[in-house]
């Protein structure tokens, strides 16, 4: 119980501390009409004191922001563009639909959603197919990325 009473604190806290950034972006708001935005410094200044408060988050934020190269991002879209013409291969119907629904959401769909859509377009598969779907075109296109690897290196 008190353990159920600490995570519905914890969560209150952390919507009172979004809220009093919004407060604080209309109490500073200074201008002729009262409507005007954000500068790219005071929003850089908001932040860095929400950071200078909470130095996880600040480091964590740090080794993200490090770790993200041009590098990294070409290789991501390689690996988006490698995927949307892997879906054209010789996949079930139902894994095809699936990934087809994964590409257009960048993997954000949850099984449910994925459901849902399906259901729109005809027959609306069992969560339980959704999800043997998913994960046989993860294990799937893992293997086909792994094999590329390994004929680049040769």
């Amino acid at each position: 119980m008190a353990k159920y009473k600490a995570l519905d604190q914890m969560r209150a806290k952390c919507k009172q501390e979004q809220n009093n950034v919004t407060d604080q972006y209309l109490n500073c708001d200074q201008g002729d009409n009262g409507s005007e935005s954000l500068t790219d410094d005071e929003v850089v200044s908001i932040i860095a004191g929400k950071l200078s408060d909470a130095p996880q988050i600040a480091s964590a934020w740090k080794a993200a922001t490090q770790e993200w190269t041009a590098g990294k991002e070409s290789a991501a879209k390689e690996i988006v563009r490698q995927f949307k013409m892997w879906i054209g291969t010789s996949l079930p119907p139902l894994q095809r639909k699936v990934a087809e629904l994964i590409a257009i959401s960048f993997g954000e769909f949850t099984d449910e959603e994925i459901c849902k859509k399906l259901e729109k377009d005809g027959k609306r598969p069992p969560l339980g197919s959704v999800k043997s779907a998913r994960r046989e075109i993860v294990e799937k296109f893992t293997s086909l990325i792994n094999k590329l690897e390994r004929t680049e290196k040769t």
